[in-house]
């Protein structure tokens, strides 16, 4: 806990799950549950603190019966979404209310590196389905998850992979698949294209649904990777998931989303989470390994990631308790870059330093006002001041600081807490409502809180 953001530590111990409860404070119980969900409400602060890290994580991976029927009924309720900002209104309501907040983080986290192409091409009810796909199997085996995504409708539809006949295979989808999706860039050849393409000859998306036809399947021998055989979708899926390269792009790629941005994580640090993945070890098991670890509560990992839009905005507003209108907050996400539904290329978007850009910053200001303006539709639901009174902080001081603990875990200069405490003493011709507005405007627009 004491350490420098770089200070020296091996693989093998970095990776060691951390022990040392006697340093387990409310600033890492919020670092955890910023990086597991989307901004801790004050009860979950409270059971984090007493739980203690490694019980917390439990409950954490652990899928309850709660989790369960939130789950059953969220998908009937989420059935009836016939546009896009419906489906995203839904599965932000899922964000704010969802008992397992793990796998929305990592829905999330899928549907940016397990990218959509051309939107337009897909229909409402394809979307929702990609969309329930993820979130069944992004803590599963990684082949798994390749082999129910890649071909999703919504996925061949958009792009452009609706029919990979055997006299034209689809090298464009079968380069995404590669460059995008798996190997990363540099880790294949032209040749690797053109076999990838022809192990998924055969696949058509039909009224909507995907169908193998066999005359359209090339069973020829391929040869990927430096093995041959007469391989389709099935076996494909076995090698890119088992390639040490894929391991180690979706390692990086997990190591940004969980860690840190700020430096690049050495191919040492990254080994034995790859090869975790190559050994057929689960996804949620290899996020388990890193968030468990000590070099997940050290200060290598504390607010080293930039938060998205969408990790941002929930960041602002679900610590309230309340239920916000979800589909103007689509809209509002939409706005600052983050259009759920709709990644801006098969990259999915981009992350760290491109979320704090001046132009975006001034978005993130602008929202701020409107997410706290007492006439908004969210000011309408949002009480800061109801919301600490209950949690037993009934003077303007003391809501000021149940406020820095809830936002920030108090972790802040000593000159920022008392500037904002003097701000609420100050305003004393406003409503003591309207000041903890002010507060909570100011705190969402902190360079602390731009951090993960």
């Amino acid at each position: 806990m004491g350490q420098t953001a770089c200070a020296p530590m091996e693989p093998q111990e970095a990776w060691q799950r951390f022990e040392q409860d006697s340093a387990w404070n409310l600033k890492w119980a919020g670092h955890l549950l910023r990086r597991i969900g989307f901004g801790p409400t004050w009860p979950e602060l409270q059971k984090a603190l007493a739980q203690g890290p490694q019980k917390t994580i439990d409950g954490l991976f652990q899928v309850s019966a709660e989790a369960e029927a939130f789950a059953g009924q969220m998908d009937q309720w989420e059935a009836s979404a016939a546009t896009l900002p419906q489906i995203r209104a839904w599965w932000l309501r899922r964000m704010l209310e969802t008992p397992q907040p793990l796998v929305e983080k990592m829905t999330l986290f899928w549907h940016s590196q397990l990218a959509l192409g051309n939107v337009r091409n897909v229909s409402p009810a394809l979307l929702r389905e990609y969309l329930r796909t993820i979130r069944r199997y992004c803590l599963g085996r990684l082949d798994s998850l390749f082999r129910a995504v890649v071909l999703q409708p919504a996925m061949l539809l958009s792009h452009g992979a609706e029919a990979n006949r055997k006299a034209r295979p689809n090298e464009h989808f079968a380069r995404v698949l590669l460059e995008q999706f798996s190997v990363g860039p540099g880790g294949f050849t032209e040749k690797d294209v053109q076999e990838t393409a022809r192990s998924l000859t055969g696949y058509f998306v039909l009224r909507e649904e995907v169908r193998f036809i066999d005359r359209e399947y090339d069973s020829g021998p391929k040869t990927l990777f430096g093995r041959s055989g007469p391989f389709g979708a099935e076996e494909l899926f076995d090698l890119l998931a088992r390639h040490p390269a894929t391991a180690k792009s979706i390692a990086r790629k997990l190591y940004r989303f969980f860690i840190s941005e700020a430096e690049e994580p050495g191919d040492a640090l990254l080994e034995p989470l790859a090869s975790r993945l190559i050994q057929g070890q689960t996804i949620g098991q290899v996020v388990e390994t890193m968030v468990r670890s000590k070099w997940f509560f050290s200060l290598a990992a504390y607010r080293r990631r930039v938060k998205c839009p969408v990790e941002w905005a929930l960041g602002v507003l679900r610590p309230m308790e309340v239920l916000v209108p979800t589909e103007p907050l689509g809209h509002a996400l939409a706005e600052l870059g983050q259009a759920l539904g709709e990644p801006p290329t098969p990259a999915g978007w981009p992350d760290g330093v491109h979320w704090i850009s001046p132009a975006l910053l001034l978005l993130r200001g602008k929202w701020s006002q409107q997410f706290w303006a007492s006439d908004s539709p969210f000011g309408q639901k949002l009480d800061p001041a109801g919301l600490a009174a209950r949690h037993a902080a009934k003077t303007p001081s003391a809501q000021v600081e149940f406020l820095l603990n809830l936002y920030l875990q108090r972790d802040l200069p000593p000159e920022v807490q008392n500037k904002l405490v003097s701000q609420v003493q100050w305003a004393s011709h406003q409503t003591n409502s309207n000041a903890l507005r002010q507060v909570c405007q100011t705190l969402a627009l902190l360079p602390a809180f731009q951090l993960a």
